[in-house]
């Protein structure tokens, strides 16, 4: 699974220290070349997320997300760049905000490095 696949949940896991249930974007793209569909992909997956715990699906998929916080994880395979880091990710962290909802990101770390 992974940002192309729209219509899927990643991942949905429990972070039981922070009593936070927390659901997991796989970004695999590179920033750059192609930057404006990559957000727009990211958007729509961000989308698919939203509409899965505003329906309530997320409770009858993960039962155990009843009565903790909610947070969206993304783990990025490349460092974000240009437009990803100044214009998208302030927004979307404080639209999320707004819903209740964390914002969270990570890179993932190459066993190549």
């Amino acid at each position: 699974m992974s940002i192309e696949d729209l219509d899927v949940i990643d991942r949905v896991a429990d972070d039981l220290k922070r009593n936070q249930t927390v659901l997991v974007i796989s970004d695999h793209l590179e920033w750059g070349t192609g930057e404006g569909e990559h957000l727009m992909l990211l958007q729509e997956k961000i989308t698919t997320y939203l509409g899965f715990i505003e329906s309530g699906r997320i409770y009858s998929v993960h039962p155990s997300a009843k009565g903790k916080a909610l947070a969206i994880l993304v783990f990025f395979k490349y460092e974000p760049k240009g437009e990803m880091v100044d214009f998208f990710m302030p927004r979307i962290e404080n639209f999320l905000a707004d819903l209740g909802i964390e914002w969270q990101t990570t890179r993932l770390k190459s066993s190549m490095n």
